[in-house]
């Protein structure tokens, strides 16, 4: 065995093709579907990154504003309900995460 299956059950190009896929679906290129994901990325350590640093809670509200948008996006799509659960249960900690954050 060559190794190339350990981590993924897919092949590159299998893994092109769902992308291209998935971001069509929601009317962004795969590029822009690529920008948004290094956008939340960069949301979420933002956000832990708020632990340390106080101000930068503005990086938790934009990642809710990024879910959001996203959430947003699946319905236009016309999307049903459990595509839209990944972005409806991370808005929910990291709204509560707001709410503290600010009442301090």
């Amino acid at each position: 065995m060559d190794g190339s299956g350990i981590f993924f059950s897919q092949n590159e190009d299998q893994r092109n093709s769902v992308r291209s896929t998935r971001a069509t679906h929601v009317g962004f290129a795969v590029g822009g579907y690529r920008v948004i994901g290094l956008r939340e990325l960069v949301g979420v350590v933002g956000l832990f990154a708020s632990w340390a640093v106080t101000g930068l809670g503005v990086a938790a509200a934009c990642l809710l504003l990024l879910l959001s948008g996203a959430a947003l996006a699946h319905l236009r799509a016309g999307d049903r309900p459990p595509a839209l659960l990944p972005a409806i249960v991370w808005v929910v900690p990291v709204a509560a995460y707001l709410i503290v954050l600010f009442q301090k």
